[in-house]
């Protein structure tokens, strides 16, 4: 059945590897009456989140680099440079709206406590 677990398997595996039904599940759709109750419960999660996922667009490489680069300079960003700061924030809000989503939320997390600092 499956891939052997690595280390120290969670409770449930051991009642998931050992049902009539293990191994005999090929797609998301089979788990339907057998993982779950509900015979629909296989289709649900096609219909309800993957679908959404494979509509999800994919970033342009200018917006990739330009949120990569400014991430970059965040990081690399001494603290007490408070120009250099003033300018990032400039730069910042020159992002667009998708290269803004791109930043790292731990990049704006840093950028938010230096400007709070200040």
């Amino acid at each position: 059945m499956g891939v052997d677990p690595i280390g120290e398997p969670h409770p449930r595996w051991y009642k998931t590897s050992t049902a009539g039904w293990a191994g005999k599940i090929q797609k998301v759709e089979d788990l339907g009456g057998r993982w779950a109750p509900n015979p629909d419960y296989g289709i649900s999660i096609m219909r309800d989140y993957i679908k959404h996922m494979y509509n999800t667009s994919v970033s342009s490489e200018v917006d990739l680099s330009k949120a990569l680069e400014f991430s970059n300079k965040v990081d690399e960003l001494s603290e007490d440079d408070m120009e250099k700061v003033e300018e990032l924030i400039d730069e910042y809000n020159r992002l667009t709206n998708s290269q803004k989503d791109l930043v790292p939320y731990n990049i704006k997390e840093r950028l938010d406590m230096i400007l709070w600092r200040y």
